[in-house]
């Protein structure tokens, strides 16, 4: 996949491929550089969110750069220092990518705004200008768990308890207050006064509280939402390989949305490590139709990088210029052994321009599916015992979006890219080449219609 994890970083890309080579090209003392990410375990979409990363070993040198790439793509923030970095802005981009001039820093702050929930993944890297003896610690990842923005719920109002009142008032008895009775004699006479008590009328209030039930809600499943989704099931990756051999490995994933995937809906297998060294995209066959429910075994076939180290492998689903989905693969490292090979430099000298006349170096444009062969020993100083050339390769004003690759003559056309490309623009990428025992290197380009110029200018050769 030579389309990175993002179309903006071709400079890193090129720096990444290249270092290793370049360490016996340059005159300046070498630079062990080592990177560290850090971030929260978790954050909320659409609030800032900060990553820290550690620089070391670059103190003396002349310049660092740290370029961190964020998938899927998210707002960029700030910076502590400020002011020392710059983000792609293209809302076309499935990812963000953010440079940062780090001269003479150890530690800088990266502050991003996710927009979305879910898995957000930052790629971080660092080079500077002097050769790097070993690229295997400059590089670093963390992975950060985005969840929504939390929503008001409005709490229940519960009604206010209404007395009823009810009066029970007995019937009254009149009785007379005072009953006088007399009795006359004729020599005396005698009153007698009784008094009767007799019970007042009495009120009785009774007050009863009807409570009303509070409303209970229940909640309502929420089904899947329709859309992309992954799933990792295997993987088969070498744990070692020669520097500049045929490298092969299988990635296998399953199908967990309700899309189908194809390669002309832009569903690809992505690499998540920095440089790409196995490349930057995997594509589907132009025939293939994955279903949901059903897998897809890619497998990564690429040259292995020549200088010596420890190399990581790790990839996931992506649709270009939609979005990275799904869960990616384990991360693996693959051991590159020193190759006997010794790196040479040439001046710069223009091999290949097929915006030239016909010819075994110029035109005709490349066409969709269309191979061409060319021969590098003999040619720009490249000698009889070339086992690889250094090349800068630039696509030129192609008619549609696609990627060229860059090979071997005698292998299959590989399923990963030198260089990515869009309709209408120019982008360019370094690259170190392997040959095939003829010398030959072939170029083919994946685009659905029309044609491609494209130029390589050779800067070296392997021997």
């Amino acid at each position: 996949m030579a389309v990175a994890l993002s179309t903006q970083r071709a400079i890193w890309i090129a720096a990444a491929v290249c270092a290793g080579s370049l360490l016996l090209l340059a005159q300046s003392a070498p630079r062990d550089l080592s990177v560290s990410v850090s971030a929260p375990a978790s954050g909320t979409a659409g609030a800032p969110l900060p990553f820290t990363v550690g620089i070391g070993g670059a103190a003396g040198a002349s310049r660092v750069t740290v370029t961190a790439i964020f998938q899927p793509a998210v707002a960029f923030g700030s910076s502590i220092p400020a002011g020392i970095c710059n983000a792609n802005a293209s809302a076309l981009e499935p990812s963000t990518t953010v440079i940062c001039n780090a001269t003479g820093l150890t530690e800088i702050t990266i502050q991003v705004i996710p927009q979305a929930p879910g898995i957000l993944t930052a790629v971080v890297g660092a080079v500077s200008d002097d050769p790097d003896p070993s690229m295997r610690n400059n590089s670093a990842r963390a992975t950060v768990s985005i969840l929504a923005a939390a929503t008001p719920t409005p709490s229940p109002t519960l009604p206010v308890p209404t007395p009823t009142r009810t009066a029970t008032v007995p019937a009254a008895t009149p009785t007379p207050g005072r009953t006088a009775t007399l009795t006359a004699t004729a020599s005396t006479r005698t009153a007698t006064p009784t008094n009767t008590s007799t019970p007042s009328r009495t009120s009785t209030a009774t007050f009863t509280a009807t409570k009303t039930p509070t409303p209970t809600s229940t909640p309502t499943a929420t089904p899947l939402a329709a859309g992309n989704g992954a799933i990792f099931v295997s993987q088969s990756v070498p744990s070692s390989v020669s520097a500049g051999a045929a490298f092969s490995a299988t990635v296998t994933m399953n199908n967990a949305g309700t899309t189908t995937w194809t390669r002309s809906g832009g569903y690809r297998l992505g690499s998540l490590t920095i440089g790409d060294p196995w490349g930057s995209r995997i594509d589907l066959d132009s025939a293939a139709s994955i279903a949901p429910g059903q897998q897809k075994s890619f497998t990564v076939s690429a040259v292995a990088p020549l200088a010596a180290g420890s190399y990581p492998f790790q990839w996931q689903m992506v649709q270009e210029l939609v979005e990275w989905f799904g869960p990616a693969s384990p991360l693996a490292q693959v051991l590159v052994t020193a190759s006997p090979l010794t790196a040479y430099s040439v001046p710069p000298c223009r091999v290949v321009d097929t915006r030239n006349p016909a010819g075994p170096y110029g035109g005709p444009a490349l066409a969709a599916g269309q191979t061409r062969l060319f021969q590098m020993r003999g040619r720009c100083g490249v000698p009889a015992g070339a086992q690889a050339v250094m090349v800068n390769v630039a696509a030129l004003n192609p008619t549609t979006d696609g990627f060229l690759v860059l090979y071997p003559a005698n292998m299959p056309v590989p399923g990963v890219s030198t260089l990515n490309y869009r309709a209408g623009a120019v982008r360019s990428n370094n690259a170190v080449l392997t040959l095939d025992s003829n010398g030959q290197m072939a170029a083919y380009a994946y685009l659905g219609t029309g044609t491609l110029h494209f130029l390589a200018d050779v800067t070296g050769y392997l021997q």
